[in-house]
């Protein structure tokens, strides 16, 4: 072969001294992997369930105390990368094709070789609940949807968003997926890394809590200013937090003042806290909004949720602060109206009509 020395039959075989290296040659010292403040490492092993541990616990790493924005976007990227590998690991026990995106698949020798498409977060989460009966919590789910737009962002065109609403959202995914990795993950490890594990659950427990108590200490100091505004307080798209009030402006106060125009909070209230997909708003100009009986303004979302009232759903307007419930469609121009006793049309078309007969 190039570069290597042939040795023949008439040729000398050069002597070998105890260290293994021909006698006239320089020894060179082949570096060896090594973990920080472990011994040698023979083999790379990273099973999925240790690897998004390793990934959580470089999550509470980067956002305990006061993280840089450095510190927040590692902490959004190896959030995302957890919640994937964590959440496809019960599928690829089950059957290592349900995380093959379809309907290309690959051979099996494709998937152990890494050669396949995935498929995304929202198609697990879907894959968990029709094949193995495993649950996602709505507001779990919203947190990872969330994160999982962050991602995006992050990874093609850049990201604006808060401390804060990082560490709100951070806080809902990690407290979920402990649980998960509980109740799903850990009785199929091998008894050493399930020791591994253990440990690692311990100490991204302890940073969970830190995080989680700076979000609850801030939340403690809003109350007073969201007191007797129950009624026109939502929940934030962004952070998750019941602190978004629709007064006159759309502001979270808990976002350190994140500020919305109403068009785009009814979009991002749709798809972030109801859980729908931007992919089908972008299709219809006019997304989940209608026309508010109120103000006229294109503003209205149904199934909305309020702070004073956190079980029932209102038509509820991000322009006006209106809400409403009980209202249809009229038969004829389609709008949202107040039906009376038999009737079907809104009063504008009810007064067309009259006048036209």
């Amino acid at each position: 072969m190039a570069g290597q020395q042939r040795y023949g039959s008439g040729s000398k075989v050069p002597e070998v001294d105890n260290t293994g290296v021909p006698e006239g040659e320089m020894a060179v010292e082949v570096p060896k992997l090594r973990a920080e403040g472990q011994g040698e490492v023979k083999d790379f092993h990273f099973p999925p369930v240790l690897n998004g541990m390793d990934y959580l616990e470089s999550v509470v790493t980067h956002l305990r105390g006061e993280p840089s924005t450095r510190d927040l976007k590692y902490g959004v990227l190896h959030l995302q990368a957890a919640t994937e590998v964590l959440l496809k690991t019960p599928l690829v026990e089950h059957d290592w094709q349900l995380v093959v995106d379809w309907p290309k698949g690959c051979t099996e020798e494709q998937y152990v070789s890494g050669d396949f498409k995935s498929v995304g977060i929202k198609d697990a989460v879907k894959l968990l609940r029709s094949e193995l009966d495993i649950d996602v919590p709505m507001a779990a789910s919203n947190a990872i949807n969330e994160l999982v737009l962050w991602r995006n962002a992050l990874q093609h065109f850049g990201l604006t968003v808060t401390a804060e609403a990082v560490a709100a959202r951070a806080a809902a995914v990690l407290d979920f997926l402990l649980d998960f990795i509980k109740e799903h993950l850990t009785w199929a490890l091998a008894e050493d890394d399930a020791q591994h594990v253990a440990t690692q659950m311990e100490m991204v427990s302890r940073g969970l809590g830190e995080i989680t108590a700076l979000v609850q200490t801030r939340l403690r100091t809003l109350k007073p200013r969201l007191e007797g505004l129950e009624e026109v307080t939502v929940q934030c798209p962004q952070c998750g937090n019941w602190t978004m009030v629709v007064d006159e402006a759309v502001d979270c106060l808990y976002c350190t003042g994140s500020s919305w125009t109403p068009e785009a909070a009814c979009l991002a209230y749709a798809v972030s806290i109801q859980g729908n997909s931007w992919r089908d708003y972008r299709k219809d100009p006019s997304g989940p909004r209608e026309t508010c009986p109120d103000c006229d303004g294109q503003t209205l979302v149904n199934g909305v949720r309020l702070a004073h009232a956190p079980e029932q759903e209102y038509s509820f307007c991000f322009g006006c602060s209106a809400r409403y419930q009980g209202l249809e469609h009229c038969m004829r121009c389609t709008r949202l109206f107040h039906p009376g006793e038999e009737k079907s049309v809104c009063d504008d078309c009810w007064h067309e009509a009259i006048q036209r007969d």
